[in-house]
């Protein structure tokens, strides 16, 4: 089986549209279509992250309110912990 992971990037520092939104939808029709898809981000911000378990999304993270710092911390969070790996998952080639 595919599997995709979505990072924390855009989903602590935009709370919709844009990005973001992209990223949920492409999520979504992943899902849609057998991939396992993950998001994994401690903090989010985005609004859409949080439907998305309904679609087969695994989200690994809480959603929270904007506030100042919340990117700062969110970016932290996630440098701080260690990123499950995939069943089955290939290095990536630069």
């Amino acid at each position: 089986m595919r599997s995709v992971t979505f990072d924390h990037g855009i989903f602590v520092a935009q709370k919709y549209g844009g990005v973001s939104r992209y990223f949920v939808e492409l999520a979504r029709h992943l899902a849609r279509q057998g991939v396992d898809v993950t998001i994994d981000s401690p903090l989010y911000v985005s609004d859409g992250v949080s439907g998305l378990a309904a679609n087969g999304v695994r989200v690994h993270g809480l959603h929270v309110p904007v506030f100042r710092g919340v990117t700062f911390l969110g970016n932290s969070l996630a440098r701080g912990l260690p990123r499950p790996e995939p069943a089955g998952a290939q290095p990536a080639v630069h």
